[in-house]
């Protein structure tokens, strides 16, 4: 039952293609999605390929025939047996009522179930929290500045200010360790000196990987950062995009060829070759390769 749901999904795509009177070779043109998916899409065969591909290259076609994005993922879910014409039928209400509150004027929601009256009053109560966090940020600021300046501003001890940790780390400054010598000897000059134990080094917390992807040709792909899931994205021709992380990244890239990588300025090796469909992590060490999950 489920193939010839997805059968006649196909079907329903290549009629609405068809009538546009837009080709596959277009499509590929424009999309980068190889002819042979397309057409194995249209026939029902959704085997050829992981879910996760699937879905974004109905998102292309989708886009390319003009039909909604999540129209088209819902009927396939429907197909699938994975989603439900009721399930569907709300979202597809829920779309169109969000036109009709763009288009309308304010105040003239009462058709609207209520929804967006609901979401301005929220959207007034974000605002009300955020004016309190700053008013009593502000309010802290200036008591700390009062207590500073009554209990500090006239002592007659010798103050010594550290320089900022981003400035020790960069080797923008050197620690003056001579200078804190002499304040301890004029604390206490009558006991004797000993050596100062050399200080710990210092740790910055922060994200350690920087990784530029600059797109030569159109690319889609999936980002995991520190094994948590980042982004889903198609690149195109001459964009980058810069990402961060602690220890690691793991990308899935449908188009291996169409892209470079930068690991903290220094260009990586290449990976694969065009319309090549890659796994892999990237660390401090460099690319490993893994295997691509199919269902």
């Amino acid at each position: 039952m489920a193939d010839e749901s997805l059968k006649k999904f196909g079907e329903e795509l290549k009629s609405q293609r068809e009538k546009k009177a837009i080709s596959l070779n277009e499509i590929h043109d424009k999309t980068r999605i190889d002819a042979k998916y397309l057409s194995e899409i249209e026939n029902g065969n959704f085997d050829v390929l992981p879910e996760v591909y699937i879905r974004a290259f109905l998102r292309k076609y989708a886009n390319m025939i003009e039909v909604d994005e999540e129209d088209i993922i819902s009927k396939y879910e429907i197909a699938k047996g994975e989603g439900s014409e009721e399930v569907d039928q709300k979202k597809l209400k829920k779309i169109e009522l969000d036109k009709v509150a763009d288009e309308k004027p304010p105040g003239t929601y009462d058709d609207l179930e209520g929804e967006v009256p609901k979401k301005q009053e929220e959207t007034t109560d974000d605002k009300n929290k955020n004016v309190v966090l700053l008013g009593t940020f502000v309010l802290i600021s200036l008591i700390v500045v009062i207590l500073y300046f009554f209990f500090f501003s006239n002592s007659s001890e010798e103050i010594i200010i550290e320089k900022p940790i981003d400035e020790i780390v960069s080797g923008k400054t050197e620690v003056q360790s001579e200078s804190k010598v002499e304040v301890t000897q004029k604390k206490s000059e009558s006991k004797p000196q000993t050596k100062t134990p050399a200080s710990a080094p210092v740790t910055v917390s922060h994200d350690s990987l920087n990784l530029r992807i600059n797109a030569i040709d159109t690319a889609w792909m999936r980002i995991t950062i520190d094994n948590k899931f980042g982004d889903e994205f198609t690149l195109n021709p001459r964009l980058s995009k810069t990402l961060k992380a602690k220890t690691n990244f793991k990308l899935l890239i449908g188009n291996a060829g169409g892209v470079e990588l930068y690991l903290n300025g220094k260009k990586l090796p290449k990976f694969g070759k065009k319309g090549e469909i890659k796994n892999i992590s990237v660390d401090a060490s460099g690319i490993h390769y893994m295997r691509i999950k199919k269902p």
